[in-house]
């Protein structure tokens, strides 16, 4: 997802009919790797989105799990 999913989200006026969320864990920087501050700061601000963080992955046995 990036801000011009949102965008196109916003331009059609679905922020209360379509929940936004991302998925992530320790191990992966998808964020600060590919998403730029403005991207960021857009999906921020989105009315429905949401960050779910998976607490597996900081090491190689709770990743393996």
């Amino acid at each position: 997802m990036d801000s011009l999913d949102v965008a196109e989200l916003e331009a059609r006026e679905w922020q209360t009919q379509v929940y936004l969320w991302s998925d992530d864990n320790l191990s992966n920087d998808y964020f600060r790797r590919y998403l730029t501050d403005h991207d960021r700061e857009r999906m921020a601000h989105y009315a429905n989105y949401g960050r779910v963080g998976c607490f597996k992955g900081y090491d190689a046995q709770s990743f393996a799990y």
